[in-house]
């Protein structure tokens, strides 16, 4: 569920919480995934990763993803997605931004905890590793 991490409001992940738990069934298995946070210091700032680079005839289409910003007090990180297109020598960029909030475990645990939804497994990647040595933070709750 990466929609609650794009909840820059807190409150608002705290109310689809309370909304997932009030949807739940008394049988029923709520499964997200969330990023493990990682070192959002200056090198991390400024790095571009290319997602696709594509020529289709006479354009050339580039999309990247730069990391733009980070607040470590408050836990979010901002990308600036870049859409580069080439095109009978014309260059046309478009660039957007996308704000995220990062969740640590102990957080996550909290906000569970707080909205009545109890952890019955949790996995660090999608091969079922301990959370501990994943890049991911997968949990499987119930009510």
């Amino acid at each position: 569920m990466l929609l609650k991490q794009l909840f820059p409001i807190q409150q608002k992940t705290v109310d689809c919480l309370n909304c997932v738990y009030n949807h739940l069934s008394d049988n029923g298995i709520f499964v997200f995934d969330i990023f493990k946070p990682r070192t959002y210091d200056e090198k991390w700032l400024g790095r571009e990763d290319i997602s696709y680079d594509i020529v289709d005839g006479d354009r050339r289409i580039i999309r990247s993803t730069i990391n733009h910003y980070a607040d470590t007090v408050k836990k979010y990180i901002q990308y600036k997605n870049r859409i580069k297109i080439l095109e009978n020598g014309t260059e046309t960029i478009k660039e957007d931004l996308l704000t995220i909030k990062y969740y640590e475990y102990n957080d996550v645990v909290d906000l569970l905890e707080n909205s009545k939804i109890k952890i019955k497994e949790e996995f660090g990647y999608y091969d079922k590793r301990s959370i501990e040595y994943g890049d991911e933070m997968i949990f499987v709750c119930t009510r």
